[in-house]
């Protein structure tokens, strides 16, 4: 996709602003905050939307900031909002939309922020849409040393999540709390963040509030089955998921299990994406070719031979994998019979 737009309005707007020597300091540092958020819009569309506030707000002659661009003679985003729309027209309609957000993802306050249109990466919890109709709720939750001592009751599907207390005062009558305790179908997308990545931990429902002694106030938020919904999720996660309940299940006596076995042998669809990264096919040829037909970890000789193009069946495995910074090349690669692939991958 093409930023042209986000990079014009970088250009006439933002970088003369912060090369005048006259514009005053106090107002540098907000053209500044501007130009960390533009660095961070990645669709066009969400840019002009974020001009828009300007175009219907201010200009008025009022604002401080837009007072002192008009009398060193910067151009500011009210006067370049048209141009914009009418000069990158072909950009302006490409916008992040809900489905664009992934279970198992990682994503930035700053993603967060600019789909929610608040811009304000220091929020919590995030209002999508218009009351009462909300789209969605994000919330981002930090674990460890952050404002409130969030946690899992039960790692990854019982969320105990603190209420928005400004001036710590927990009152779920609170915007931001009374959307999440009417939320009803309104699904509620919780985000683990750790450092500056976000990852989509998956979509959750509110249970219940809890009042604590010192009357602090917590959100019990249950995750929602993955046959429940109608949303993207990485093949990672769907694994995890699928790990995670297996091991529930094993808990369980004979008879339990065959009570809790669906009666019908059709299975429910979801939609599952998966990240890959393209590999050198000069390499695989390579790395297949010094094998000879042999497994190079156990040595033993291909199990059976490809109907693609009758080549003994082996599978080239990376020893630090791609996603871990290992090099697509021969030094980095060996060629595996599947049993001892599936052996380095889940093996002891």
């Amino acid at each position: 996709m093409s930023n042209r737009a986000i990079q014009y309005v970088l250009d006439h707007v933002i970088e003369p602003a912060l090369a005048c020597d006259e514009l005053d300091k106090s107002f540098k540092n907000k053209v500044q905050n501007s130009k960390n958020l533009f660095r961070n819009f990645k669709r066009s569309g969400d840019m002009f939307k974020y001009l828009q506030r300007f175009k219907d707000s201010h200009g008025t002659g009022n604002d401080d900031l837009y007072h002192a661009f008009k009398n060193l003679g910067l151009k500011t985003f009210e006067d370049i909002y048209d141009e914009v729309g009418v000069k990158f027209k072909d950009e302006i309609d490409d916008v992040t939309v809900l489905d664009d957000f992934i279970i198992g993802e990682e994503y930035t306050s700053y993603d967060i922020a600019i789909f929610s249109k608040t811009y304000d990466v220091q929020s919590g919890i995030y209002l999508v849409g218009d009351e009462p109709n909300y789209q969605a709720i994000f919330i981002k939750a930090t674990l460890q040393n952050g404002e409130y001592p969030n946690e899992w009751i039960i790692p990854g599907q019982l969320l105990k999540y603190y209420m928005y207390a400004p001036s710590q005062r927990y009152n779920p009558t609170y915007k931001r709390n009374r959307a999440i305790i009417h939320s009803g179908n309104i699904p509620i997308y919780v985000f683990i963040k750790e450092g500056t990545v976000c990852k989509l931990e998956g979509i959750f429902e509110y249970v219940e509030y809890v009042t604590e002694e010192d009357d602090r106030k917590w959100f019990k938020l249950k995750k929602k089955e993955l046959i429940k919904l109608d949303r993207l999720i990485t093949a990672e996660q769907y694994n995890k998921e699928l790990e995670d309940d297996i091991k529930n299940i094993q808990q369980l006596s004979d008879t339990e299990l065959k009570d809790r076995m669906s009666q019908s042998d059709k299975p429910d669809v979801i939609t599952v994406v998966s990240k890959v990264y393209k590999r050198s096919p000069e390499v695989v040829v390579a790395t297949l070719r010094r094998a000879k037909g042999y497994c190079e970890k156990c040595g033993c000789k291909a199990p059976f031979i490809r109907k693609s193009d009758h080549t003994p069946y082996l599978e080239v495995h990376h020893k630090i994998p791609l996603s871990n910074g290992g090099g697509d090349n021969l030094d980095n690669t060996i060629a595996l019979c599947p049993n001892c692939h599936r052996e380095l991958h889940f093996g002891i």
